[in-house]
């Protein structure tokens, strides 16, 4: 996966405009990204096209995990010549981390030819080139790293992107698996994970591109076996295993791995998704509950929540994240992780009681939401659930316009499309 880039943006001006800013910067230090946002939105009211604080209104954005509301001023600081390069940068890696691998390709493109030296560039261009199979992008993304000399861990990481592209042409499978083997067995110095993501990436190798599902779980149980005290082995090896039809073996592998580690969270949740998938309500909800109970948090209970919401529980649904939303609101010492899981449970909280058409409950609580995008995904909710379809969809459009890898409101705005008879509209989501 790719990391948020973090970068440092200097006040080159003077007058009231820099000292506005500098207090901005002070408060984005403190990691106080809230107030600063909320700052920089009035300057840019009376100063829309500063760059410098496009640019921080976004990176604050992107700090809290708002990425698909970073877009917009990410954009908008592009157009300045002092600050398009770190804004370009910071808006391809965001599209690149919401999926939007096409946008993210045009930006990346323009930076490469601005800066055929720098190795994170052309490892965001060659992933999000994979990502929508430009396989000569990212072959040449990874061939210009190469021809960089760079150190080990950086030689061994273009030469897995090559294998990457290989792997999806019939006729270079072979170059692909041997590089992968040769990656698997190199030395990755701390990375102690790499080795297993070579040995995965074998295996899905036989099950997506070969269809060989024989070599695809043989080479898969392998590495649950020669991976076995790796973090989360299993659930790579499960999900290679359903690719083949081998979703039970998968699942009892999961099951095995609870049984070593019965407090690790993450395998829970993930046998807890099969489970569901696979009509298992009863079990799925007893192993998320079980797990909140014997460790409470804010994220333990919102996990129990969104489990009881896709069984149609919902009052209990509600009965959760009222829990996650105590324990939340008694964080100490982090403010920042303390205000992003009080936003996502209060907004979890709009969600249900929207379902239940308990409205007039919901809307007081959508207004107190620092996020734009998500204020306006639940008031379109609101709308749509009053039976004012057509301004639903017009606020579905408008969000969608700046998140449009939201595919629960791409679902809403379909409802209502078809609720109002255009239905061109409503299958085009």
């Amino acid at each position: 996966s790719l990391a948020v880039i973090g970068f440092g943006v200097s006040c080159s001006r003077t007058g009231s405009s820099a000292t506005d800013l500098e207090e901005i910067k002070a408060l984005q230090d403190e990691g106080l990204h809230k107030d600063a946002i909320e700052e920089l939105r009035q300057i840019l009211a009376s100063r829309p096209d500063d760059g410098e604080a496009s640019l921080r209104l976004g990176a604050s954005l992107v700090a809290l995990g708002r990425l698909g509301e970073a877009v917009f001023p990410l954009r908008a600081a592009t157009r300045s010549e002092e600050h398009a390069f770190e804004a370009r940068l910071m808006l391809a890696n965001t599209l690149a981390l919401t999926d939007n691998h096409a946008s993210a390709m045009i930006e990346l493109n323009k930076l490469a030819l601005e800066a055929p030296d720098n190795q994170v560039i052309l490892i965001l261009r060659a992933n999000s080139a994979l990502a929508v199979n430009d396989l000569a992008a990212a072959l040449d993304s990874a061939d210009q790293i190469l021809a960089l000399e760079p150190e080990e861990p950086q030689r061994l990481t273009a030469l897995s992107l090559k294998a990457r592209a290989w792997a999806k042409k019939e006729e270079t499978r072979d170059q692909a698996e041997q590089t992968y083997r040769e990656l698997e067995a190199a030395n990755w110095g701390d990375d102690g994970a790499s080795a297993a993501r070579m040995c995965i990436a074998i295996a899905r190798m036989f099950a997506e591109e070969h269809e060989d599902a024989k070599r695809a779980s043989a080479e898969a149980l392998r590495c649950a076996e020669d991976y076995a005290t790796t973090p989360l082995i299993s659930v790579a090896v499960a999900r290679v295993l359903d690719k083949v039809d081998l979703r039970q073996e998968g699942t009892d592998l999961l099951r095995r791995a609870i049984e070593s580690e019965p407090e690790n969270a993450q395998l829970k949740a993930e046998l807890a998704n099969r489970l569901v998938a696979e009509g298992g309500f009863a079990e799925a909800e007893q192993l998320v509950l079980s797990e909140a109970e014997a460790n409470p948090s804010a994220a333990s209970w919102r996990t129990v929540a969104t489990m009881r919401r896709r069984m149609g529980a919902l009052e209990p649904s509600l009965e959760a994240i009222d829990k996650g939303l105590a324990l939340a609101e008694a964080i100490e010492g982090n403010e920042l992780a303390k205000a992003a899981q009080i936003e996502d449970l209060n907004a979890a909280r709009s969600d249900v009681l929207i379902d239940l058409g308990r409205l007039d409950e919901a809307e007081p609580i959508v207004q107190t939401l620092d996020s734009e995008l998500l204020r306006d995904a639940l008031n379109a909710r609101i709308l749509q659930g009053r039976g004012e379809t057509q301004e639903a969809l017009d606020l579905y459009e408008s969000v969608l316009e700046r998140w449009p890898n939201n595919y629960a409101v791409r679902h809403y705005a379909a409802r209502a499309a078809y609720a109002l008879g255009q239905d061109e509209r409503a299958l085009s989501e």
